[in-house]
């Protein structure tokens, strides 16, 4: 999925700024999508759910995770050799021709090789819950669109960089733009040959949810002021993690219906409720405000989201399917939450594409833009 930004601002939001937000009442006339509540208690409402069954629910959540993860493990393998295969024959030649060679082109390499490696395995588990085959073909288009997501959050996110969005905005839309600097060239460059070899006409869901994408990317801006609403926070939620995951699936699967958008946004969602609850003490340094990170979405929440996601994609492709591109999402974002936990214990990765699909699947890789000495965002 696409990265929630990162680099907004460096408050610090702590828990009277987290009240303050929880406090926040609803502008006139907002908008809340009635199918995605918000998690924050209303008066009169039933207790809390005990903690020992907030555990309990915990435990079987990572039991079923680790039953399903040779399976899974097993399939990711599979896809991990088709995905970089692919970015080695499509990607790293537009890498080549726009940027200079050195370093920075060996990182950039890196971040956008691991980002497609984790981007095509669900787009491969869409492929396998719509029961069809994830070919050659849905690998290459997969290695760039993710290449070109990864780099363009970087972008958007980069302190200093002025007018991307706008720039990022007319590309979109077909209009004619400038790029920058090489960076904003690849981008250029990795999403007219995605264009080119999908072949989609300009009303395709795939393009309409990408600009839902860049709109609510462009909002979240809002997750960094001090007056956000818990209104807000939900339609920037939905907005962004909901379209993100329309985009991956909409990437293998050709007019897509609009009962079928719906439901992958709701598994969209629900994914990106579950990154922002393990990003919520780094998201706080950073004075990011979130759902879980105000306490307005807890670990049952998550799991009533997760549940109901799944309901929705078992009324398309059937229980069994859904089931296992659920288990498939529980596998890696546990992966993730025992990789973000164990990063500070291992020495930095080299600035150099893994050379095994597995470890480019598995490895978060560096931040494709530098934009402090040392890497640092």
């Amino acid at each position: 999925m696409l990265e929630p930004s990162r680099s907004r601002t460096s408050r610090v939001l702590g828990d009277r700024a987290g009240r303050a937000v929880r406090a926040q009442p609803q502008r006139e006339g907002a908008a809340v999508r009635q199918p995605f509540p918000i998690f924050a208690p209303e008066p009169g409402s039933p207790p809390p759910v005990a903690e020992d069954r907030r555990q309990s629910g915990a435990v079987r959540t990572t039991v079923r995770a680790l039953s399903a993860a040779p399976t899974v493990l097993r399939a990711a393998w599979h896809d991990a050799q088709l995905c970089c295969a692919a970015f080695d024959e499509v990607v790293l030649p537009l890498v080549a021709a726009e940027t200079p060679k050195g370093p920075e082109r060996d990182r950039l390499g890196a971040a956008l090789r691991a980002w497609s490696a984790k981007g095509g395995h669900m787009v491969a588990a869409c492929c396998r819950a719509a029961g069809r085959r994830f070919t050659g073909e849905h690998a290459a288009v997969s290695a760039l669109g993710c290449a070109f997501a990864r780099l363009y959050d970087d972008l958007l996110d980069e302190p200093g960089r002025t007018g991307f969005a706008e720039r990022a905005g007319r590309l979109f839309a077909g209009r004619p733009w400038t790029p920058r600097d090489p960076l904003e060239a690849l981008a250029g460059a990795l999403f007219s040959t995605l264009e080119q070899r999908l072949g989609r006409p300009p009303g395709d869901v795939l393009y309409t949810a990408l600009a839902t994408v860049h709109r609510y990317q462009c909002r979240s801006a809002r997750q960094a002021a001090p007056d956000v609403t818990l209104a807000e926070l939900e339609e920037i939620t939905y907005g962004k993690g909901g379209a993100t995951m329309v985009v991956l699936f909409a990437l293998a699967r050709p007019g897509m219906t609009a009962a079928e958008a719906a439901a992958v946004a709701e598994l969209g969602a629900a994914l990106q409720l579950c990154d922002d609850h393990h990003d919520r003490a780094r998201d706080a340094m950073l004075g990011i405000a979130t759902l879980p990170g105000t306490g307005a979405c807890g670990r049952a929440e998550l799991r009533a989201r997760l549940a109901a996601a799944e309901a929705g994609l078992a009324n398309l492709y059937g229980s069994r399917p859904a089931r296992r591109l659920l288990d498939e999402a529980h596998v890696f974002l546990l992966l993730s939450e025992i990789g973000r936990a164990a990063s500070g214990l291992r020495r930095p990765a080299p600035a150099t594409a893994p050379t095994r699909p597995l470890v480019a699947l598995l490895r978060r890789g560096p931040a494709a833009v530098v934009t402090a000495p040392g890497g640092s965002r």
